[in-house]
């Protein structure tokens, strides 16, 4: 005796749609084509990546080079907060001075020093401080849980995917 039990069960899921990801991809594609259009540079977007792991920058960066957008890399988001504010807390402009640089910022949610919700929390409290245009930022996120999009709206993301990606 005092084994104790063993339960076993089993269940049927339906596999999960793609068309939710297949929608925010294609409001991303919206966003970067707004973002082409209102912009005076060559490229399409000029795009601020967020992302503490090696591999998923790599695939992230390549994807949307490959599309003709120019990308910068931030491996936290304290890093990233680096390339939008200089040292005292201003905002380093883009085309116009009411603008932060990028046109859009994909942000990861889980990394070191500082995750992407306080980043953004930070970037959305600047921008008002500022009165700035609020900048896309699309959350990057391992985490496709019914809350998950809510908590990063909720944190002022724009929209989120989820990771792997594709095109």
């Amino acid at each position: 005796y005092a084994v104790g039990s063993t339960f076993t069960f089993s269940l049927k899921l339906d596999k999960a749609s793609d068309v939710a990801e297949e929608v925010t991809q294609l409001r991303i594609e919206a966003e970067l084509q707004q973002a082409s259009e209102m912009s005076d540079t060559p490229h399409l977007a000029h795009i601020l990546v967020a992302e503490d792991n090696e591999f998923n920058m790599e695939v992230v960066k390549t994807m949307l080079e490959q599309m003709g957008h120019t990308v910068d890399e931030s491996w936290n988001g304290s890093e990233c907060l680096e390339k939008l504010f200089n040292m005292q807390g201003n905002p380093i402009a883009g085309s116009f001075a009411n603008e932060l640089r990028y046109d859009v910022i994909l942000m990861d949610c889980n990394m070191p020093v500082m995750d992407g919700y306080e980043a953004c929390t930070f970037i959305r409290k600047s921008e008002q401080r500022f009165n700035m245009e609020p900048i896309p930022i699309i959350a990057l996120t391992a985490y496709a849980m019914p809350g998950d999009r809510d908590k990063c709206i909720k944190y002022g993301m724009s929209d989120y995917l989820t990771k792997p990606m594709s095109k």
